[in-house]
């Protein structure tokens, strides 16, 4: 028997269905680094997990991490990935915990 597709998504609707999949692995990476230790916001202190800005801690803490940590945690929430996810939720999820952040800063020196 065929399986039902489902109905072709617009753009907008891509895009907020691949937003929803990336903030989740977010807090997902932001929980199995522990940021919620060092973070200013108590609610976040208090559950012992990311419920705060998650891209904030992401930036903030994630270069003193060594890659190979970063590797090992990146193949977690892939493993974590449901099954039944479509497309968008999906790619949302893959992403690695350096993908959202810029490059650090390189001065010139004069």
């Amino acid at each position: 028997m065929p399986k039902k597709s489902e109905p072709k998504l617009t753009g907008p609707q891509w895009q907020a269905r691949f937003n929803a999949g990336a903030e989740v692995a977010q807090r997902q990476y932001c929980d199995i680094f522990k940021f919620w230790r060092g973070c200013r916001y108590k609610p976040c202190r208090r559950a012992k997990s990311c419920r705060g800005d998650s891209l904030l801690c992401l930036k903030r803490s994630r270069w003193g991490l060594p890659r190979d940590v970063l590797y090992q945690a990146e193949l977690q929430v892939k493993a974590a990935i449901p099954a039944h996810l479509t497309e968008p939720e999906r790619l949302g999820r893959c992403l690695s915990p350096t993908s959202w952040l810029p490059d650090p800063a390189v001065r010139k020196r004069k």
